[in-house]
């Protein structure tokens, strides 16, 4: 299990309004990667009124944080775990074990990828595009708490379902900011189950 807190830069980008991004699998991300996200509280979500904690916890072999001075709420962090069929969510704590089960939202990767029973990502992605309440808004470079994601696809969902709003995807490794009724978060920090870790978990008898 490897559990990484730190700066990325990652792949180039650049796409032109209609342009072929490929597929709704390589942006909706690998299953079994558990992602922790902060709150940004100057997106809303929590009072921006309290100092905020701006030091970064990390790995020692990861290099340092540069994004650390965007406002997000330390005390109340999100985890999420994608599994085949379901995002497990827990908060309350930076350690799964310790975190509170707060929902176990249904995933669908055919024909597009859906969370909670709505479209986050259409089958094909192209900028501009338009699908059953998902509009696919660009892809450039995006910075969250954790770094800076290059190769950022960022979508517009309507409301009604788990996620809504304004979510950021990075090819190949999934969220990096997500919107819920609660707020905009962060991607913080991420790691690799192991194989053994992810069958626990798909069985459900994982705690």
């Amino acid at each position: 299990m490897l559990l990484v807190w730190g700066f990325l830069v990652a792949c180039s980008s650049g796409a032109v309004e209609g342009e072929d991004l490929g597929k709704a699998p390589a942006w909706a991300g690998p299953v079994g990667m558990r992602y922790t996200f902060l709150r940004r509280t100057d997106l809303g979500g929590t009072d921006t009124s309290a100092p905020q904690d701006t030091s970064a916890p990390q790995d020692t072999s990861a290099p340092q944080d540069t994004s650390a001075s965007l406002p997000v709420d330390r005390e109340h962090p999100l985890l999420l775990t994608a599994l085949t069929t379901r995002w497990e969510v827990r908060q309350g704590d930076e350690r799964w074990s310790r975190a509170t089960p707060a929902a176990s939202w249904e995933v669908d990767r055919s024909g597009g990828f859906r969370v909670d029973g709505g479209l986050v990502l259409p089958g094909a992605i192209r900028v501009g595009a338009r699908t059953d309440g998902v509009k696919v808004v660009a892809h450039d470079p995006v910075e969250v708490w954790y770094g800076t994601f290059e190769d950022a696809l960022a979508v517009e969902v309507d409301p009604g379902h788990a996620l809504q709003g304004a979510q950021v995807f990075a090819r190949e490794f999934g969220p990096v900011r997500l919107a819920t009724v609660d707020g905009t978060w962060d991607l913080a920090g991420w790691e690799r189950l192991s194989d053994d870790e992810i069958a626990l978990m798909e069985s459900g008898a994982a705690r």
